[in-house]
């Protein structure tokens, strides 16, 4: 018998946006068992004067009163929030906005999610929209789907990409690990040549007290050479930005 991970390798994405919509399928269907969302639900009916059996029955009913629903900009509108306020009572996510919307006018379970996030290409972004918790199947989809869309975009195989030019450019980033170490060479360098007295004597600031300080030791021979190497360097990088800025 095949265990967890051997099943989800053998899953198509078919498969998943299958088994996702059928368990997002029973969650609406639990939903609308409950009789406080029974009672909601013929309130807000009643308040636009739903007949979901008519509009069920004749299609031009429906469409007669969605015409008279966009006419009304406050009154669309407040629909709509109603909508939004039934999937927050019963803990729905977003993407059942349509499912909600269809079930309270046709009274039909219809239109449910396959998926539980979705991805978002624009030419100033890309975004990957979370709705609830992605089963472990899902997840590998999403992760191969993202694989895909940035080997094409390396490729520039989408037209949108070619003409966005991301505002660090193509390069992929990386984490600068010794930046915050540079950053405190460059505050304490300010202090170079300033006059520090100790208990019977006075000497001037230098890169050994620098050294003292970010590293925690007084070193000799090549440590101590290297150390006043680093300290040195992150000057010189420092200078380099400010040319290129």
């Amino acid at each position: 018998m095949l265990n967890y991970k051997e099943q989800t390798k053998k899953m198509t994405e078919i498969d998943v946006v299958k088994k996702i919509a059928k368990i997002n399928k029973d969650m609406m269907t639990a939903v609308t068992l409950r009789p406080d969302f029974i009672n909601q639900v013929k309130e807000i009916r009643l308040k636009y004067g739903i007949d979901s059996g008519k509009f069920t029955d004749d299609e031009t009913v429906i469409e007669s009163w969605l015409m008279n629903l966009y006419k009304n900009r406050s009154e669309f509108d407040n629909f709509n929030k109603e909508i939004e306020n039934l999937l927050l009572d019963f803990k729905l996510p977003n993407n059942f906005n349509r499912t909600m919307n269809s079930y309270v006018v046709v009274n039909q379970i219809q239109h449910i999610p396959g998926n539980n996030c979705v991805m978002e290409f624009s030419n100033k972004e890309i975004k990957l929209v979370i709705y609830q918790k992605p089963m472990k199947e899902e997840w590998l989809f999403i992760k191969k789907r993202i694989d895909k869309f940035l080997e094409f975009s390396q490729q520039q195989k989408f037209n949108f990409l070619k003409q966005y030019n991301y505002p660090q450019g193509r390069r992929t980033l990386k984490p600068k690990p010794k930046l915050g170490r540079d950053v405190e060479i460059l505050e304490l360098s300010k202090k170079l040549g300033e006059k520090v007295k100790g208990f019977d004597y006075e000497y001037k600031y230098s890169d050994k007290d620098i050294e003292a300080e970010i590293f925690n030791t007084t070193s000799k021979n090549a440590r101590a050479k290297k150390h006043i190497n680093i300290i040195k360097q992150a000057r010189v990088k420092a200078k380099k930005r400010q040319k290129l800025y």
